[in-house]
């Protein structure tokens, strides 16, 4: 199992293909401003079905963006859900530590691939 909270091979990939430093950290503002919801669906969750779907949301979304600590946290509880099975509050609480470590490496790549744009556009202008 991975111990990092993100796949910088999954985020490099992204980035590659997305080929803008600011579409790229558009989008993954846009993962880390929805992450809270999705996190809450998933906790909140009245049934093992609706904890199931939410964690397959989360899973997918997750996987996308390089958390594959939180991708593999929430794949675990869609299985559990997919069971019948209520979550086990410590891989809630797994859940949530992964979440925060995700997003705190998440904001430290927006943060670069921002300053990676406004140079990309400063030489813009330079060579216009």
């Amino acid at each position: 199992m991975q111990t990092e909270p993100l796949d910088q091979q999954v985020l490099d990939a992204l980035s590659a293909e997305l080929g803008d430093p600011a579409t790229f950290a558009r989008l993954v503002r846009l993962y880390l401003d929805e992450l809270s919801d999705r996190l809450e669906s998933v906790v909140n969750a009245e049934d093992p079905a609706a904890m199931a779907a939410a964690a397959h949301s989360l899973k997918s979304a997750s996987a996308t963006f390089g958390a594959v600590l939180v991708a593999d946290v929430a794949g675990q509880l869609e299985a559990l859900g997919e069971r019948g099975e209520e979550a086990p509050a410590p891989l809630l609480d797994g859940l949530l530590d992964a979440a925060e470590d995700a997003r705190r490496a998440l904001t430290q790549i927006v943060a670069d691939a921002e300053v990676e744009a406004d140079v990309e556009a400063d030489n813009d202008v330079d060579e216009g």
